[in-house]
C-alpha cells in the first residue's frame, strides 16, 4: 500500500512536497545512488512493456531480456520554479544526461547489445525513429519509480531522493539486470567533471552566450 514520504530540503531550502512511494510490484529493481545522482533499473516484463508500446516500434521488448534504466541528476532549482537560472541549469543538466547516456549506449554497442535512450529535451528516442514521445512529466514514469505532481500551473516530476530538484531520462537495453548494473558507473559519472553543473559553470556559460 502506498504511503506518504517527507523529504529533506532541496538545496537552498527549496520546498519539497510529500510524494507517494512508487509501487515495486512489477519486475526486479536495481539501484545505485551517489550524492548528485541516482541510477535505477527495472526488468521489462509484459505488463511494463504494454505501458510503453510504440516507443521503439522496430523493437520487441519481450523477444529477449530487456531492462529500463533511469538516471536522475540533482539540481539546485526546483524544476517547477520557472526562472532564467533554472532554465540555464536545466539545459546544462540535459547535456550531462545525454553525454552519459551516449557513453552507456556505446558500452553496450561494444558487446553487441541493442541500447537506446530518451532525449530529455524532446522526449524522443535518441537513436530510433518513433512517433511516440516520453517527456519527463509523462504519467508512465510512475511505473519507473517517479511521481508526477499536479501543481495547477504545471506538472512536475519528482522522486523520493531529490523531490522536485531533478532532471532525468531513461535508457532501454537488451541486457540482464546484472549486465545493466555492471555499467551503472558510466551513468554515475567519474569525478567532479561529470557531475551536474556548478553555479560557477552556469554563470560562465551565461557570460559566454551571445
Amino acid at each position: 500500500q502506498a504511503k506518504f514520504l517527507s523529504h529533506p530540503r532541496c538545496p537552498r531550502g527549496a520546498h519539497r512536497p510529500p510524494i507517494l512511494q512508487p509501487s515495486r510490484a512489477h519486475g526486479a529493481w536495481g539501484t545505485a545512488r551517489s550524492s548528485m545522482s541516482e541510477v535505477r533499473s527495472l526488468t521489462v516484463d509484459r505488463r511494463l512493456s504494454r505501458q510503453f508500446d510504440g516507443l521503439f516500434p522496430e523493437r520487441d521488448l519481450l523477444a529477449s531480456e530487456h531492462v529500463v534504466v533511469t538516471l536522475a541528476l540533482q539540481t539546485r532549482h526546483r524544476q517547477s520554479a520557472m526562472s532564467t537560472e533554472m532554465l540555464e541549469e536545466r539545459q546544462q543538466s540535459h547535456g550531462v544526461l545525454v553525454d552519459r547516456m551516449k557513453a552507456f549506449c556505446e558500452h553496450f554497442d561494444s558487446i553487441g547489445r541493442w541500447c537506446d535512450f530518451i532525449d530529455p529535451a524532446t522526449g524522443q528516442p535518441f537513436r530510433s525513429d518513433s512517433a511516440t514521445t516520453l517527456m519527463d512529466c509523462d504519467e508512465r514514469y510512475r511505473k519507473l519509480g517517479f511521481e508526477i505532481l499536479e501543481l495547477g500551473c504545471c506538472r512536475s516530476l519528482c522522486n523520493e531522493k531529490f523531490g522536485q530538484c531533478l532532471v532525468m531520462t531513461s535508457a532501454w537495453v537488451a541486457a540482464s539486470q546484472a549486465e545493466a548494473q555492471a555499467a551503472f558507473h558510466i551513468l554515475e559519472g567519474d569525478g567532479a567533471a561529470a557531475e551536474a553543473p556548478t553555479d560557477a559553470a552556469i554563470g560562465e556559460a551565461a557570460d559566454a552566450a551571445p
